[in-house]
């Protein structure tokens, strides 16, 4: 009687353990998906912040060049126009291109997020099989099944 009452209790506490290593491997994912989200919520900041300054310093190139053209006389029309223009396009683009590679490294944070979170799920599921499985493995030895 006492050697069932220690194999039930041995049994009962590696379910436990199973069971435990499932939880922590969880909450371990979950840990890391909320420090990937952070990372992309502050790509998303920077690359809105590198965006602002490369639109401040398009800003000030065209500024720069409408002095210059005006110190030299030249009037604002035809191909001075179309310079300044031309500046401000590749101002703007370079600053899209800031916004659009803060977005894809943050779009690639959050998947490895969510690939940490279902990892953690899915451990913590095989966790709960492998419970199962020792306790139908330890049934036999009390009578049961």
């Amino acid at each position: 009687m006492a050697e069932l009452a220690l194999l039930g209790a041995l049994t009962g506490l590696q379910t436990a353990g199973v069971v435990e290593q499932g939880r922590a491997a969880e909450q371990e994912a979950r840990f890391r998906a909320d420090t990937l989200e952070r990372q992309a919520r502050q790509s998303q900041v920077a690359g809105a912040r590198d965006a602002a300054a490369i639109t401040e310093e398009g800003q000030r190139r065209i500024a720069r060049q409408r002095a210059r053209l005006a110190r030299s006389g030249v009037v604002l029309a035809g191909s001075p126009v179309l310079a300044l223009g031309e500046t401000a396009a590749d101002a703007a683009r370079a600053a899209q291109q800031a916004r659009t590679e803060a977005n894809v490294r943050a779009d690639f944070q959050r998947q490895r997020a969510a690939e940490a979170v279902a990892g953690g799920q899915s451990r913590r599921f095989r966790s709960l099989l492998r419970a199962g499985d020792t306790l139908l493995r330890g049934a036999p030895r009390f009578g049961g099944f």
